[in-house]
């Protein structure tokens, strides 16, 4: 099975990436193929809007991750909450998810070329208390079925003010472990 990254902080090992190490290294202890990739270091551009139908696809350091994408099973997109939303690397990589649809000639429907048979999983860390920024996942789900991401998980770290708050926060690596195990091994987790 393979997992594939996206870690959209700017901050290298902050706490974003921490979850991510967790989750994703018990996803491998479980057998999982793991790619992360640090959208920080990347250089890439946005969403390119198509020209007669067709979308632009730059040459640049983010074909790979959307190759990545094309070919996991379990796809993790990872942001702290920057100003109400998640980081501008995270959303301008996720507009480039956008060459993943294909409009049916006949219908005029779009189609997913990615999402079937897929699992997402929205992690989302805040310095801000669980009340905050509740809806951050349900305004980004409409996008995650248009890809055809039709299993969707959020993982919310809440509270972490320290830029390692969240190696001292037991829940939440406990809920990044079993969501890990249940993507991975779902008869596993129900027994």
């Amino acid at each position: 099975m393979r997992v594939t990254c996206l870690l959209g902080s700017p901050r290298a090992r902050g706490n974003t990436d921490l979850l991510v190490e967790h989750f994703s290294g018990f996803a491998e202890s479980l057998g999982c193929n793991v790619r992360k990739h640090a959208l920080r270091d990347l250089r890439f551009s946005g969403y390119q809007p198509p020209s007669d139908g067709i979308y632009a696809t730059p040459d640049d350091d983010v074909d790979q991750v959307l190759a990545d994408v094309e070919t996991c099973n379990i796809l993790v997109l990872a942001s702290p909450v920057y100003f109400c939303d998640i980081t501008g690397h995270l959303k301008q990589a996720f507009d480039r998810f956008a060459t993943f649809l294909d409009q049916d000639p006949q219908t005029g429907e779009m189609r997913s070329t990615v999402g079937r048979g897929k699992s997402l999983v929205f992690m989302q860390v805040q310095s801000y208390g669980e009340d905050q920024h509740r809806d951050l996942f349900d305004h980004y789900k409409p996008a995650f079925r248009e890809l055809g991401f039709m299993q969707t998980h959020l993982l919310r770290a809440c509270g972490l003010k320290d830029q390692r708050a969240v190696l001292e926060s037991p829940s939440v690596l406990k809920a990044a472990e079993q969501l890990a195990r249940e993507l991975v091994q779902p008869e596993a987790a129900d027994a």
